[in-house]
């Protein structure tokens, strides 16, 4: 029996680790690379393009600012960004996918939801040129 509880006890601080390393992933300053929803391209409609997100909330710069709180659960086994906005493009449930670009080593993350689908293109700041 303390081994059932050992073990059960080692998956759960695996995946809170999991869950936090993912969360420090999405912190920073994104570009709004694509978006659709319901197979319309929305990507011309957002006026600036800027995503930041921080430990709790995410904010879309455009005309209309959309701010939302976040986090990320595992869903039927899937990393999934979990986004509460009144905005219903952004509102749900999203499987979170990340990639490297080889040329530059910067990160894109691809969000897939039930209607939606947004990649992003992580800001280095730390590389930043201006």
């Amino acid at each position: 029996m303390i081994k059932k509880i050992s073990l059960l006890f080692l998956i759960m601080i695996s995946l809170i680790s999991c869950n936090e390393s993912l969360k420090e992933k999405m912190n920073g300053l994104w570009i709004l690379e694509e978006i659709y929803y319901e197979d319309k391209d929305y990507l011309d409609s957002i006026s600036y393009k800027i995503v930041k997100i921080d430990e709790k909330n995410i904010m879309i710069h455009s005309t209309n600012e959309i701010n939302a709180e976040w986090d990320i659960i595992q869903y039927k086994g899937i990393d999934t960004l979990v986004i509460n906005s009144n905005d219903k493009i952004f509102k749900g449930k999203f499987e979170l996918l990340f990639a490297l670009d080889t040329e530059d080593n910067s990160v894109f993350c691809k969000l897939l939801g039930e209607k939606t689908i947004i990649i992003l293109h992580k800001i280095d700041l730390e590389n930043l040129i201006y």
